[in-house]
């Protein structure tokens, strides 16, 4: 297990805890739950849950898009920053999970700017949402997120 990995009984336990002190989002908390039951979730090795759900896309991007900005006690300073400051840009990213969030989070994961590029590559139909959401970023959360 790796220094930040908790074991799926603590991950699973942290995250009924988090969603059950969320004030929003509770019938998208309800219907995900619901078909949960179908899948499985998994931390990834940061603690952030995993969710595998099988004919749930509907309703994993509603939650998805409803809770993008819920903190959660997991949140790095980064992820907090991004909920308060970039909000908006957030769920515009989160409703489009095969364009923007995937474009996003592989940029995020770049050292270079040959990485950088390759990710446009990989994702082009994502530069709308994903762009507003760098941008915000980088403009207010640059300290947060070095």
């Amino acid at each position: 297990m790796l220094p930040n990995e908790k074991d799926e009984a603590t991950c699973t336990s942290d995250c009924e805890s988090d969603f059950a002190g969320l004030t929003s989002c509770q019938s998208e908390f309800a219907a995900l739950k619901q078909c949960d039951n179908s899948g499985t979730v998994t931390c990834d090795p940061s603690g952030h849950a995993e969710v595998a759900l099988y004919d749930c896309s509907s309703t994993l991007l509603a939650w998805g898009v409803c809770s993008a900005c819920e903190h959660f006690s997991v949140d790095t300073p980064c992820d907090s920053c991004e909920k308060t400051n970039c909000c908006s840009e957030l769920k515009a990213m989160a409703s489009d999970p095969d364009g923007g969030q995937a474009l996003a989070y592989c940029i995020k994961a770049c050292t270079d700017q040959d990485c950088v590029q390759g990710c446009y590559g990989n994702y082009p139909k994502g530069y709308a949402t994903a762009e507003p959401y760098l941008s915000c970023r980088s403009s207010s959360c640059a300290t947060q997120c070095q």
